[in-house]
């Protein structure tokens, strides 16, 4: 198994990983590819952390990237696809209640809860068509020595309360529950220094 920090060398591999592994629930899983590179383009210019693991083949087993600051990254790339990304929403309506009830909830919000991790997991992925056993694990465990190479303590995701696999893995995992939104809870990791 190899071992890389992410950079734009690995963008169409992580595009695959990610259509790949995806779940249909999630809007990005509709993204055509050259928009999902795009996406795949932001974040890792955004994102301080990624790693990404290859076969010796060559071949993609999974990558997980993060960052500390993440406000506002996601914004430049709806901005430039802004009507590609209002058709697909037009197209799939079910995406389009889940957007809107968002931005609803953002604006009668009583009160912003803000995560006490220092790093935000932004995406995380495995390629299923690998039979290997704790790919997984060793994913987060790259992610994790990488984090604690740069002195942090803590990290953190959310996760989609209805996604009780990945609940599972991730507090199976050491994560334990910070809160919980609407549809979404966001689980935190301490990091043994």
């Amino acid at each position: 198994m190899r071992v890389k920090s992410i950079d734009q060398s690995d963008l169409l591999e992580i595009c695959r990983l990610h259509k790949l592994s995806f779940d249909k629930a999630h809007f990005t899983s509709v993204l055509p590819e050259r928009l999902l590179q795009k996406y795949y383009e932001k974040i890792i210019e955004k994102c301080e952390y990624g790693i990404i693991l290859y076969t010796p083949e060559g071949t993609g087993i999974g990558f997980a990237v993060g960052g500390k600051d993440l406000s506002g990254l996601i914004n430049p790339f709806i901005k430039n696809n802004f009507f590609q990304l209002l058709w697909l929403l037009i197209m799939h309506p079910r995406f389009l209640i889940e957007k809107v009830r968002g931005v609803l909830s953002l604006i009668f919000k009583k009160q912003n809860i803000i995560s006490e991790a220092e790093v935000i997991l932004l995406s995380i992925t495995t390629n299923p068509d690998l039979e290997m056993k704790g790919k997984g694990s060793a994913v987060l465990a790259e992610f994790e020595k990488l984090l604690t190479q740069f002195g942090i303590n803590s990290y953190g995701l959310g996760v989609r309360r209805n996604n009780k696999k990945a609940i599972d893995f991730y507090l199976r995992q050491g994560f334990r529950l910070e809160f919980g939104e609407r549809d979404s809870e966001y689980y935190i990791k301490h990091l043994k220094s």
